[in-house]
């Protein structure tokens, strides 16, 4: 064989070898090709039988383009009510329920960035006592937006036919609203208002309560659910409040600012379950808000609080309190933004109860000490903290030195403080301290240490007990012996 006899030789097996190299190769790539549309089956369908397991689960409901649906909600996450109180004022409850409806967490102009929609207010009970018609429209016409929306939305009526007209006046009034409270809560934490109502919900953790003269700041439901995880496991915590009584415009300023506090301000609070299974069989007959505060109830248990309220007590007439704080409740300042507390630094622990007592001692005890004469000249620098030594010469100076501090106590707490300070910032910025001598500030930072809360509490009374005994609670001049009863 020639010289182009061998080439052409050496030619054909390399022929031969590609075309067979390109054949497995082929062969090789529909195999892979195979192989991946079966994977894609496999995993479509999977996602396909996760979705029905998903939707299987959810009640839907129809939505608008303005409304992010209830996020797929399952009943199970269902265990954060949102209970308004309401009597005869319908256009207080309008306004209310505006701004829920505004500020509820299904409402997509304030869904909170990578921390998704809370599950705080769901479902959304409103209790009317009696059967104010007008007050029966407004809650039809906001009925139908929630549930449009995808929360559950019950409506309640409690009878108050069994009191006479004379008892609805003067205290009466404040006899009235504890029975429907002590009524409402009861059946709400045992379930009766969702069996009655044909809602299959979980029985309540917790329990916001509001009522038809309050408004709500944009944050408000973002900030009880970033406090729900701290009420749960913290016991030395009674309930979450939205509100400061000395949260009045000019003398707060850090709306992410979150403290402890002995006083129990209620207008927009959440309570746990753990709290009503030892208030609820007990419940009063009268005056609830001022028997909370207690030493029996609170037994030294403390309250969550924001620097800057989130809600706003707005009611001024046909109120049981005649507006008696009246002047007072219109000065506080409502924060006017959205906080989304879930991320800011969560979770909580400087507002556990040992953290939270040593920083906040420290702060106090660092404050320049001031004659009261010279404070609202020296807190324009820094810290300031001013001494008093009993209770009337706090309710002597405050005034003269700063008129928006209330000078008010129940139970012997002043109003916001916590054990004995009171705090205010004069200028909007540095902090002014109300507060015992430093040497009883020091005594009761070691004390608490080694006594128990509910007598430790006791021990900071800045007024004596009444002596009223037989009393099951005192209100003034105002004696009840009586425990409500929840049917009424």
């Amino acid at each position: 064989m020639g010289r182009h006899g061998k080439l052409l030789q050496c030619l054909s097996v390399y022929v031969i070898i590609i075309t067979v190299w390109l054949f497995l190769v082929v062969i090789l790539h529909e195999k892979l090709d195979n192989n991946m549309q079966n994977q894609r089956m496999e995993i479509d369908l999977l996602i396909s039988t996760s979705h029905k397991m998903r939707q299987s689960n959810v009640t839907t409901y129809p939505i608008d383009e303005n409304i992010v649906t209830a996020r797929n909600m399952t009943a199970r996450e269902m265990d954060s009510p949102l209970i308004i109180f309401t009597c005869q004022r319908a256009n207080y409850l309008q306004r209310t329920l505006e701004a829920v409806w505004k500020h509820h967490p299904v409402n997509k102009a304030h869904k909170q960035g990578d921390e998704g929609l809370c599950s705080m207010a769901y479902p959304i009970v409103v209790s009317q006592d009696g059967e104010n018609r007008e007050v029966h429209a407004v809650v039809d016409e906001f009925m139908n937006k929630f549930q449009d929306a995808g929360v559950p939305f019950i409506h309640t009526i409690h009878s108050n036919n069994n009191l006479s007209r004379n008892q609805r006046k003067m205290h009466d009034a404040y006899r009235a609203l504890a029975v429907h409270f002590g009524w409402a809560l009861d059946r709400l934490f045992d379930g009766t208002t969702y069996t009655e109502t044909n809602h299959t919900l979980p029985l309540p953790e917790r329990v916001i309560i509001l009522e038809e003269d309050i408004e709500v700041a944009p944050d408000f439901f973002s900030f009880m659910n970033a406090m729900a995880p701290l009420l749960e496991s913290d016991t030395t915590l009674l309930v979450v409040s939205a509100y400061n009584d000395n949260g009045k415009r000019g003398i707060v300023s850090n709306a992410t600012r979150a403290v402890r506090s002995d006083f129990f301000p209620g207008l927009g609070w959440m309570m746990p379950r753990r709290i009503w299974n030892e208030i609820g069989p007990k419940w009063p007959d009268a005056y609830w808000d001022d028997w909370l505060r207690e030493p029996e109830q609170r037994r030294g248990r403390q309250i969550i609080r924001p620097e800057v309220s989130r809600s706003y007590h707005f009611g001024s007439e046909k109120g049981a309190s005649r507006n008696q704080f009246g002047k007072e409740l219109a000065e506080i300042e409502l924060h006017q933004e959205h906080v989304a507390w879930e991320i800011k630094d969560g979770p909580y622990d400087y507002l556990a109860w040992d953290r939270f007592r040593q920083d906040y001692y420290s702060s106090v005890l660092k404050a320049q000490l001031s004659p009261w004469q010279d404070a609202m000249n020296t807190v324009k620098e820094g810290n300031v903290r001013v001494e008093y030594n009993t209770w009337d010469e706090f309710k002597k100076k405050v005034p003269k030195l700063l008129k928006l501090i209330s000078t008010d106590e129940k139970a012997g707490v002043p109003r916001s403080s916590y054990e004995g300070i009171v705090e205010t910032r004069p200028d909007g910025k540095h902090m002014l301290f109300f507060s015992p001598t430093a040497g009883t500030l020091i005594e009761n930072f070691e004390r608490a240490k080694i006594k128990d809360m509910a007598a430790f509490s006791e021990t900071l009374r800045v007024v004596p007990p009444p002596q009223k005994p037989g009393c099951y609670y005192y209100n003034g001049n105002i004696c009840s012996k009586t425990k409500v009863k929840v049917s009424q």
